[in-house]
């Protein structure tokens, strides 16, 4: 899938043959809805997967890992042959938008008069993100995947992120315990963290949208409170717990969210220790992110001690 041996029709006949042998394990008519056979198996479904859309997925991927490699040299050959498919494309030195519009299959402007003449890992990409719904980012050359709720970022990126939840833990250290860190919880959610403070379960998800701006906090925000009600009742349903999600999000260069500070008492106890920790840890030598100087900062009352950027 990943070099292209068999193009997607090859893909869909392949599914189409497995469908046809799956119905007739389970002794099925032929002509029997493949819902049943393409549902989670969290629903009661097969759960089979689709070979026609993991080519897809392993086309993107392969685009996504040349311009992510750790080998500097694979990375700027990448990003150059990218800008040069594009540049065919549209007529000009490509922009940061003019790559993500041109690998998230945008149609409009010069993209819907021109067209590519010669195939490659790029146009692939491009091609396969359109069937799939997946959208790209671009900021000084560096990538970034939307597909969905789920974001993947170029290892900076992640790297962030992780050095916010480990401040996160050590906030939550002087005030409770933490059950788990990245693991699945109720079959398919994954929540950063889950925490028992003060007697609650507590939740903790930290988001950081590509994007540092208000409303690209209010998108992804949204996107977390849409998600996580599952994981509440499950909580309560399996194991007769009340648990709180606390959502914390921060900027790709460092802003605080002020809805970050409209939350319940508990939340805000932990935010606000986060906020102390990551200055105490700042003066001490500690982990850097530009977070410790751009964010707003709570002290015990909550009350910001910095003004938001």
């Amino acid at each position: 899938m990943r070099t292209v041996q068999l193009d997607k029709t090859s893909w869909k006949a392949v599914d189409t043959f497995v469908k046809g042998e799956v119905k007739n394990h389970l002794s099925l008519p032929t002509n029997a809805s493949v819902n049943y056979l393409l549902a989670h198996r969290k629903f009661g479904g097969c759960g089979l997967p689709s070979a026609a859309d993991d080519s897809d997925f392993y086309l993107i991927d392969t685009a996504f890992k040349l311009l992510t490699s750790k080998g500097e040299d694979v990375t700027l050959q990448a990003l150059g042959q990218l800008k040069r498919t594009v540049s065919h494309r549209i007529g000009r030195p490509p922009t940061d938008g003019d790559l993500t519009s041109f690998l998230s299959g945008s149609m409009e402007g010069k993209y819907k008069t021109t067209s590519n003449q010669l195939s490659n890992v790029w146009t692939k990409a491009r091609k396969a993100s359109s069937r799939q719904f997946v959208t790209w980012s671009f900021s000084q050359g560096q990538p970034s995947i939307s597909f969905g709720d789920e974001t993947l970022t170029e290892r900076k990126f992640c790297k962030r992120h992780n050095d916010i939840v480990a401040r996160i833990k050590t906030a939550i250290a002087f005030k409770g315990t933490i059950l788990s860190e990245n693991q699945v919880v109720d079959d398919d959610l994954l929540p950063d963290l889950v925490a028992e403070i003060d007697g609650n379960i507590v939740i903790i998800d930290i988001t950081i949208p590509f994007e540092n701006r208000r409303g690209a906090f209010a998108e992804a925000r949204q996107r977390k409170i849409t998600k996580y009600p599952p994981i509440v009742d499950f909580f309560k349903t399996a194991h007769n717990r009340d648990a709180i999600v606390v959502l914390i999000v921060v900027g790709s260069l460092g802003s605080w969210d002020p809805e970050n500070d409209s939350c319940s008492e508990s939340q805000l106890h932990l935010t606000s220790a986060f906020c102390v920790n990551s200055v105490s840890l700042t003066a001490s030598g500690g982990v850097g992110i530009s977070i410790s100087n751009t964010s707003p900062v709570c002290n015990s009352t909550g009350v910001k001690l910095l003004p938001h950027p």
